[in-house]
């Protein structure tokens, strides 16, 4: 694989197959996931069942969210929400901890949308409970994004499914801390640059040089582009849009959960998917650029993380002398970085 290049796997064998891990196609999919996750952690997919006017669909969902007047999105802040739920506006999340690049970009974060008889909500479980929903386009609007939620996580329950082959794991390993879990479907625009006057001469970027520190993210990107991925020479690269495809990065997480490849240890280690893994997959940094065209840029990542309190530890086949990181709870990890990295959050301490 060049390091110049991010992968395109058809997955659709998985879609239709996921139950067979023993066949042939499925053990073909897996091996190429498993090459680009050592290599550049990062990946499209194709065949994954979606059609693409559903794609197109949920991507007119996010214009009409944004469309609204900025005081009916300030009416659903983040802010007013104990569950991370809602909108966020432009420099309320910064994930560049480095250069402090201030994110040009709006948000609206939603999940499993859970009264006060769920289970979790009623034991004070994190981030678990009601979506914060925008007045005007509640109803129709409302429930075509509850259903393209449920289309993203059947996705995601079927694709980490695909990791289990090359990692020793048996076929249901996941299945248990995805039963419930929290994932978070997010809406973004980055407006046109020429939006916002720069007369202080500001850094300013769509969104900073990151890794996701999840487990794995699924992203929809419209035609305008600015994705660009970071490889292990330093380079970046871009991550052009692709019609009716996903890309499929791994957090954090995902690589403390594995751990063969020592190369890797220091950069998987710092986000999830990448400390399960310690060492084997790489949670690649990440950055868009200042959005300098005419028009909006949209997508919609699905952070496909499991449940708060899933015990994130490095599996049997991983372990050795070189890398025995202690195992801790997903959700108490994403509450620090959800406190390092919005703003309201900061404001709370």
């Amino acid at each position: 694989l060049k390091m110049s290049t991010i992968p395109v796997i058809d997955i659709s064998s998985i879609v239709q197959n996921d139950s067979e891990p023993n066949s042939e196609e499925f053990k073909k999919v897996s091996a190429q996931i498993d090459d680009a996750c050592r290599t550049i952690g990062f990946f499209y997919i194709k065949g994954h069942g979606i059609d693409e006017n559903s794609m197109k669909d949920a991507l007119k969902l996010v214009d009409e969210l944004f469309d609204i007047p900025k005081e009916e999105k300030e009416k659903i802040s983040i802010r007013k929400s104990h569950n991370h739920r809602g909108y966020s506006g432009f420099g309320e999340e910064n994930v560049d901890d480095v250069y402090h690049e201030i994110d040009m970009k709006e948000c609206f974060d939603m999940s499993l949308d859970l009264d006060s008889n769920d289970e979790d909500v009623k034991k004070g479980t994190p981030f678990y409970g009601p979506n914060q929903w925008p007045e005007p386009l509640k109803g129709e609007w409302k429930d075509k994004v509850n259903r393209h939620f449920e289309v993203m996580i059947n996705l995601g329950r079927k694709l980490i499914r695909a990791f289990t082959p090359s990692l020793g794991l048996p076929i249901d390993h996941f299945d248990e801390m995805y039963k419930k879990p929290l994932a978070a479907l997010r809406f973004l625009r980055y407006p046109p640059s020429s939006h916002f006057p720069n007369e202080n001469g500001e850094v300013r970027v769509g969104c900073g040089a990151h890794t996701d520190y999840g487990f794995l993210t699924i992203l929809q990107q419209d035609g305008v582009g600015g994705l660009q991925v970071q490889n292990v020479n330093g380079q970046w690269i871009d991550a052009v849009p692709i019609p009716n495809t996903f890309i499929v990065n791994l957090g954090r997480d995902f690589l403390v959960y594995f751990s063969h490849y020592p190369y890797f240890f220091e950069l998987i280690c710092r986000d999830l998917m990448s400390k399960a893994t310690c060492g084997k997959y790489k949670a690649t940094p990440h950055r868009v650029l200042e959005n300098k065209a005419n028009v909006p840029r949209h997508s919609i990542p699905l952070f496909f993380d499991p449940h708060y309190n899933t015990l994130v530890e490095i599996v049997p086949s991983c372990v050795s002398e070189d890398n025995s990181s202690q195992p801790f709870l997903f959700g108490e990890h994403l509450e620090k970085r959800f406190n390092a990295t919005y703003s309201y959050r900061q404001e709370k301490d």
